[in-house]
This record gives C-alpha cells, sequence and structure tokens, in this order.
C-alpha cells in the first residue's frame, strides 16, 4: 500500500522501524499461510489478535498523526498563499 509522503518526528520513525518490520513480516507469514494451506476464516480472529499485539494501533497513529500535521501544514500555506494575493 502505498502512503503519502510525511515527516515523521525521530522518535516516531524509531518506532516505526521496529513496528513495520514486525508487521509486515507478520502479515507476509500468514498470507503465505493462507494461499497455500488456507485457513483464514479459522485464523482470523487470531490474526487480528496478534497484530494488535504487535502494536497495530501504534503503528496507525503515528502514520495518521503524521498524515494529520502534513494536512495542517498543507492548509496553513494555502491559508497564508490565499492572504498573500489579497
Amino acid at each position: 500500500m502505498q502512503y503519502p509522503s510525511v515527516i515523521f518526528s525521530d522518535e516516531e520513525n524509531a518506532s516505526l522501524a521496529t513496528l513495520d518490520t514486525d508487521i509486515r513480516g507478520y502479515v507476509a507469514q500468514m498470507r503465505a499461510k493462507w494461499v497455500t494451506k488456507g485457513g483464514i476464516d479459522e485464523d482470523w480472529d487470531a490474526y487480528v489478535a496478534q497484530l494488535k499485539s504487535m502494536g497495530l494501533d501504534d503503528y496507525i497513529k503515528i502514520k495518521l498523526d503524521a498524515y494529520v500535521r502534513q494536512q495542517e501544514r498543507i492548509s496553513f500555506v494555502n491559508i497564508w498563499l490565499t492572504n498573500r494575493r489579497t
């Protein structure tokens, strides 16, 4: 999935480095299992629980917070540019 370019803080980058590696690895592992052996329906609840225990909620919050900051910067610049023209 493509995510818009945003700027993360040093702390966010450090957290994302671990979270991204762990979560993506687990997702790839489970996807391969489901493609080759099936079982997605039986495994789904445990899969979601494992993702949450791996910090998926933190991962989403970090990405969302950075996106919101980016949008606020864009809005500020747009307002500033609009006011400059008048």
